[in-house]
């Protein structure tokens, strides 16, 4: 039964996509109309995008932080969305950093 099965994996081909055309090099060095504002667009995506990113990353160490350090303080964490608004640590300063 794996035999064949095994053989109709490998006997069956898999499907190719077709190339995609390359642009010259003339196409893709050529200016847009609206290259200014399509790049003022993508930075600002990428800006956000990176501080979405950083937000999460400070909100599950600082939760995990707090957790393990000093749960025993009582402390309210930030919403996430604070976090990403502004990303850093919003540990209390009470919390020891240097252990971890």
């Amino acid at each position: 039964m794996n035999t064949l099965f095994l053989s109709m994996i490998l006997s069956s081909t898999p499907e190719v996509p077709e190339p995609i055309e390359a642009r010259s090099e003339e196409t893709v060095n050529e200016p847009d109309n609206d290259s200014g504002g399509e790049v003022k667009k993508c930075e600002e995506g990428v800006k956000g995008l990176k501080n979405g990113v950083l937000g999460l990353e400070f909100y599950l160490k600082d939760k995990k932080y707090h957790e393990r350090v000093c749960p025993n303080l009582k402390w309210k964490q930030p919403s996430l969305e604070v976090y990403k608004e502004r990303p850093k640590s919003y540990l209390p300063k009470e919390c020891p950093r240097d252990i971890i």
